[in-house]
């Protein structure tokens, strides 16, 4: 997540100025497959019953990873889907971007992991590992997520990961369902020794679009979260609450007239994602590489005018709900074939 805040003395308009001079994003995410062992009520890319999304072979996959090399993207986190479904292809192309000098990192549901694949997967390169909790009640993360035992696995997951050395990223989403159990996710988390907590509003798109009513929060429960969240915040004055902004690479960049493009996304079909919450795609990993896509125009992809039209009515996430094009439903627009 980019950061809006003074860096020392470093006005932020310098920061942004300085993005001019990329020669390709500081960072991507790369969907391993839209496979999932879940099915969760907020999933923004419709991963596992009814995914949208062909996975590209394990070939073609390490097409895109080889080209990620080449293009010399310095940060890569794979996601999902659920990549852990796809373990020896992680564990190849982790290798190849670690290699490089690449740091990866990689987000999972904990269904699937053990101690002997957190080791592997450290062994081949992978840095960090982020995993979702979003309660401190079975009964609530399991119907979250779709499936009866699925917090007992993610807590698992988070010790065996905390026992290899690494502290997890651990993300927690608020909705209707959850959001009042703040207080008690942070405390099970501090118990554990982990002395962070990542948040991101709910994003009424994909499955979460078709879960609205069941999940979006109303301005007085918003309210009350925040009030739990600074109360847990004056009793453990050490953790760290980091209550990211998903919109912000939208209204950076979209008003930026010299940024080059940051960040984006790869899907499992090779497909390159603007950003996650709008319906614009340019060009495609396997077919073309990185470079040649940077050049022909990913660079500056916030200035393309139907990208600025867009973004310049995205002010809050009522409007990323209510797109003509809604983005992970089929509805994406290619933008790079137009312009060959």
């Amino acid at each position: 997540m980019i950061k809006t805040k003074t860096i020392g003395n470093i006005d932020p308009k310098t920061i942004q100025a300085e993005y001019s001079k990329l020669r390709g994003p500081l960072n991507i995410m790369w969907d391993m497959t839209n496979r999932c062992n879940l099915c969760c009520m907020h999933c923004y890319n419709r991963s596992g019953k009814g995914a949208h999304y062909k996975d590209l072979s394990d070939e073609e996959m390490m097409v895109i990873a080889e080209h990620i090399v080449e293009a010399g993207i310095p940060v890569v986190c794979f996601c999902g889907g659920e990549p852990l479904l796809r373990y020896p292809l992680l564990i190849k192309a982790a290798k190849v971007l670690s290699a490089s000098g690449i740091v990866v990192n990689m987000v999972t549901n904990g269904l699937l992991l053990t101690e002997e694949k957190v080791r592997m997967l450290r062994a081949s390169g992978v840095n960090g590992i982020q995993i979702s909790l979003d309660s401190y009640s079975a009964e609530i993360h399991d119907k979250f997520r779709g499936l009866d035992g699925a917090f007992q696995k993610a807590l698992e997951a988070i010790k065996l990961i905390l026992n290899s050395g690494i502290i997890p990223e651990v993300t927690f989403i608020p909705t209707k369902l959850n959001y009042k159990g703040i207080g008690q996710v942070i405390d099970l988390l501090y118990e554990l020794g982990i002395k962070k907590l990542n948040s991101m509003p709910f994003i009424p798109i994909g499955r979460g679009y078709d879960n609205i009513s069941r999940l979006k929060m109303t301005s007085q429960e918003k309210w009350e979260f925040e009030w739990l969240v600074r109360k847990k915040l004056n009793q453990y004055v050490d953790f760290d609450f980091n209550n990211g902004d998903p919109l912000e690479h939208i209204y950076l960049f979209s008003q930026n007239p010299n940024a080059k493009t940051i960040t984006y996304e790869i899907r499992c079909n090779g497909d390159i994602v603007v950003s996650p919450y709008l319906p614009f795609l340019y060009g495609n990993a396997v077919k073309t590489s990185l470079n040649k896509l940077w050049d022909d125009g990913l660079k500056d992809v916030w200035k393309i005018p139907e990208i600025k039209d867009t973004a310049r009515r995205i002010i809050s996430l009522e409007e990323i709900e209510k797109q003509t094009n809604r983005p992970w439903n089929n509805q994406d627009i290619q933008l790079y074939c137009e312009r060959m």
